[in-house]
């Protein structure tokens, strides 16, 4: 079984307690245009989509 991960466990694992500042820092450190549409749809990401995201913000998720 492969990894699954929702968005406010990858906005906790950057650092941002809220989504306001995490979409900020999206917005202003240029990834947000980098993003596919399933990261703003989906509450839950599966191994496929978090490969994605992981090259898109340069990180590593670990499976908690």
């Amino acid at each position: 079984m492969g990894r699954i991960i929702s968005k406010k466990q990858i906005r906790f694992y950057m650092g941002y307690s809220n989504r306001k500042t995490f979409n900020s820092h999206l917005e202003s450190s240029g990834v947000k245009g980098k993003l596919p549409d399933f990261f703003w749809s989906k509450k839950t990401f599966f191994e496929e989509e978090i490969q994605v995201l992981e090259q898109i913000f340069n990180l590593k998720f670990l499976n908690n």
